[in-house]
Order: C-alpha cells, then sequence, then structure tokens
C-alpha cells in the first residue's frame, strides 16, 4: 500500500471515529455560552453579568466564540451545535495527523498513533472554547516548526494570528500560548552552556536553531496582541486571578491530578517509556521532545484540565521519541509488529467498534441529559413564580441550565465570575455556596434573603432542609426539588 492510500485510509478512519465518538448530549457550559452570546448581541461586552440575581462584573473570557455560538443556536438549533462539534472534532484529528506527519516521518507509526489520538480525545472535545484552542495549539507548534525550519517570516506572522485569537476566543489560556516556546527557549540555553550542553548531549539531541532568534522575537512581539481585545487588560490579568482565586479548589478539573488513578497510571507509564527511549536509543532522542513532554506533565499533574493537552501536544512528542527507538532498533519485533498491515487495520477496526458503541449508548438521548437539568423543574417555576422577583439558590451543576431558560441564578458552572477576585465584592460567594451546600449554613441563607431552593433531591442540603420547618416541599420529581421559604414571594 503506498503512501497516499494509507494517508486517505487513515483520514477517512478518522473521520468516522468522529462522527462516532461525539456525544449528541450537551453539557452545562453550552447554555450559559448561549445566553453570553445573546447578551453581547444585546449589549455588546459591557463588562456586566446579567444572569445572577448579585450584579456582578464580567469579564468575557471567550467572548468571540461565545457570540458565534449563539448566533448558531439561534439559526440551527441544538442540532446546528452538534454538527459543529463533529465538524470540530474531524478537524482536530486529521490536523493532529498531518502536524505529526510533519514532526514525525515515520508514516505507520504516526497513522496508528493518531487513530488511538481519535478515541483518546473524544471526551473534551465539547461545545466549549478549549475545542477551538486545541486545533489553535497544533498550529501554534506546527508553525513554530516552520519557523525554525525554513526562516520565513510568514510562519511568524501566523504566530502572531493565533495569539489574537486565543485572546478572543479563550483568553484563559492565552498563557498557554507562550508556554510552548519554552521548550526551545531551554534548548537554546542549554546550547550555550558548555558544561550542560556536554553532559546532556551524550544521550539527547540538542540544535542550534539557525533561526531561534527570529522565534524569540515574534514570541516577544505576542506579548503585545493581548492588547488586541476589546477586554482591555484583561489577558494580562485573567490567569493569575483564576489561579489566585477559590475555583482552583473547588472544581474538580482545575485540581491536581494526584487523585486521579487513570491520569497518574498514563503519565508514569509514558514517563517510563520516555527514560527507555533515552537510554536504549543509538541515535538520539531530541531535547525538545523530552522537555515538551516533562512540560505537558508537570501542567497535567497541577490540573486535570490540561490532561487534554498532554494528549493532544504530548501524543506527538512521544510519536517523535518512540520513531527514533524504532529506527535505532530496526531489527526489534517492535519495528515489524509497528509496520504490518495487520495491526494498522486491527486498530482501525477495534477503534471504530468501540466508538459505534459509545454512538449506540448516547444516540437516543436527547440534547438534553434529564437527569442532570431540571427541564420539568424549570417548567413549574415559569409556570408558578414570576421568575424575575425570585432569589433562588441552586446547585453548581445546572446553573448555566436556570439562567438558558431566564431564571437568574445564586452560582452555575462560570465559576470564576463567583469568587471575590472577580467579582469586586469583598466576600466569595463561591465560598459561601459551598458553606451552604455542604454544611447547610442557614445563616448564609439568610444573608442572601433566599426564598427558593432549587437543588438536586439526594443532596445533603435537601436532605437537612427537609428537617427545617422555615421551608416548604413545593416541588419534586425523580432528580430534583424545590422549597420554598415560608414567607411567601410578592
Amino acid at each position: 500500500m503506498d503512501r497516499t492510500k494509507y494517508i486517505i485510509i487513515t483520514i477517512i478512519s478518522m473521520m468516522i471515529i468522529s462522527i462516532f465518538m461525539c456525544i449528541k448530549v450537551f453539557q452545562n457550559d453550552v447554555f450559559y455560552t448561549i445566553k453570553v452570546g445573546e447578551s453581547i448581541s444585546k449589549y455588546g461586552i459591557d463588562m456586566i453579568d446579567h444572569f445572577s440575581w448579585h450584579n456582578l462584573a464580567y469579564t468575557y473570557p471567550h467572548w468571540l466564540y461565545d457570540y458565534f455560538i449563539y448566533n448558531l443556536y439561534k439559526n440551527l438549533g441544538f442540532r446546528g451545535l452538534y454538527i459543529f462539534n463533529i465538524l470540530t472534532y474531524i478537524t482536530i484529528v486529521i490536523i493532529f495527523y498531518f502536524v505529526n506527519l510533519y514532526f514525525n516521518k515515520r508514516l505507520s507509526l504516526v497513522s496508528i498513533i493518531s487513530l488511538i489520538f481519535s478515541i483518546m480525545i473524544g471526551s473534551y472535545v465539547v461545545v466549549r472554547a478549549q475545542s477551538i484552542t486545541y486545533i489553535l495549539f497544533l498550529l501554534e507548534i506546527l508553525f513554530i516548526k516552520k519557523l525554525l525550519d525554513t526562516g520565513k517570516c510568514k510562519y511568524g506572522i501566523f504566530l502572531l494570528l493565533i495569539s489574537i485569537i486565543i485572546c478572543n476566543v479563550h483568553v484563559a489560556v492565552w498563557p498557554l500560548y507562550f508556554i510552548l516556546y519554552l521548550p526551545y527557549i531551554v534548548e537554546y540555553i542549554i546550547s550555550k552552556n558548555k558544561k550542560i550542553n556536554k553532559i546532556l548531549s551524550k544521550k539527547l539531541e540538542i540544535k542550534k536553531e539557525k533561526y531561534i532568534k527570529l522565534l524569540f522575537i515574534f514570541m516577544i512581539i505576542s506579548v503585545f496582541t493581548g492588547l488586541l481585545t476589546p477586554l482591555g487588560m484583561v489577558p494580562y490579568t485573567y490567569f493569575i486571578k483564576t489561579m489566585v482565586g477559590n475555583s482552583t479548589s473547588y472544581i474538580l478539573e482545575h485540581q491536581n491530578s494526584f487523585g486521579n488513578v487513570i491520569i497518574m497510571i498514563s503519565i508514569i507509564f509514558i514517563f517510563l517509556l520516555m527514560l527507555l527511549f533515552i537510554f536504549k536509543s543509538k541515535n538520539k532522542i531530541r531535547i525538545i521532545d523530552v522537555f515538551m513532554l516533562l512540560g505537558l506533565s508537570v501542567m497535567a499533574l497541577s490540573s486535570e484540565r490540561h490532561f487534554s493537552l498532554y494528549i493532544l501536544l504530548g501524543m506527538i512528542s512521544f510519536t517523535g521519541m518512540f520513531s527514533v527507538y524504532l529506527e535505532n532498533n530496526r531489527s526489534n519485533i517492535i519495528n515489524i509488529i509497528i509496520d504490518s498491515k495487520l495491526l494498522y487495520f486491527i486498530v482501525i477496526i477495534e477503534i471504530i467498534i468501540v466508538s459505534i458503541i459509545r454512538f449506540i449508548c448516547y444516540y437516543n438521548l436527547d440534547y438534553i441529559d434529564q437527569e442532570k437539568y431540571p427541564v420539568d423543574g424549570v417548567k413549574y417555576l415559569n409556570n408558578n413564580y414570576n421568575t424575575k422577583n425570585i432569589r433562588i439558590f441552586n446547585d453548581y451543576d445546572f446553573g448555566s441550565y436556570l439562567l438558558f431558560n431566564d431564571i437568574k441564578v445564586f452560582i452555575d458552572s462560570r465559576a470564576d465570575l463567583y469568587t471575590r477576585e472577580f467579582s469586586g465584592l469583598d466576600y466569595d460567594i463561591f465560598d459561601d455556596f459551598v458553606d451552604i451546600s455542604n454544611k447547610s449554613n442557614m445563616d448564609k441563607l439568610e444573608k442572601y434573603n433566599v426564598n427558593l431552593i432549587f437543588i438536586y433531591r439526594d443532596s445533603l442540603l435537601s436532605n437537612n432542609i427537609s428537617l427545617n420547618g422555615d421551608y416548604d416541599n413545593v416541588y419534586q420529581d425523580k432528580y430534583f426539588v424545590i422549597y420554598e421559604k415560608r414567607e411567601k414571594i410578592k
């Protein structure tokens, strides 16, 4: 089978996998994304939150993406968002494949790893701004490599454009744009230090890039692209505020990964393989790949949300190290297996089967999971209350669904909004939410003058509220319950 057929079969297979792996059911961020986009279309970027009843400031961290998703939903509904997510998935996996091929020439290995990547990234490709940044980060490492290989400034301009897009599509991850330059900076520093260079070069390839100074120039210019956004100085402050805010303590995906067995085993396993490749390869593995993988490992360990980047970018560096190892052990049985057509087609068939099973499990479900989001409970509220006059305490996980239905919330999945670093208040709403939810602190409810409590039926707070004489159970279904304070709502 020639190279062209190999690539075509791989691409078609990855597209099929993407279609079947893409989940039809939406998660909570989709709902607030639509409403924030609607707000932008009505009021512009006014830096005001329109969806909680706390009267907070809002920084619009992915305003351009929100605006796009709102207009897509307005014209095509949830089905349009579903199709868009499939197309995004396909774009990510195909770009990953060609970027990997550019970095690593071993077609069979790149194809197999790219097929495996297609299924591994499935849980992370959702209708959120992060999916677009996956594409942008892949293109960033590609243009960095092309700039260093050719010295052509057009690739530097592409890097500047990527920086500008990230600032407007998902400003929270803008600092990661600069982190991807760091392996090249470290390589340059090591190449200038004779002692360290001599030690490390025994096992690692340390290149003296001809156009490295050109890369530094474009990186420095990129710092000023943070000004090319309607958010003012937000690109320079958002990440810092996020890291010092309480949401990193409460939100699972913001927390470190030491308690996640799957992530820990994956990182340790890849780390051990990396050591094997370094010490058993006759040819030297590039220090860039080592630094990239180590840096991504540290990021993934520090925050679960970065594990997706470990998969996205780390697999390319891993492919590079694995490729060098195989090239130096041509007689190795692993080489024969990797290059065999049998393995290639086994991988394709097995991954497609897994993706089809996943598709079957989710296909008959609605776009909105009624076990997670209170569809009937919202109908009850709208039918029985003037929702403009209620002060509702709600669970975090479905707050965005409430605001999607024009019910102002106590909290929702725009987590950082409710910390004092972003809210502009001298107290922390997120702290109070946790205190009320986990400790049933009635004084905090009184502090906010809450008159309705809308929570999961099996929650700790629900059990305690049911014993409290100040609230009546006015609605409940299999999953949700609403309590009304005895003082009647006007």
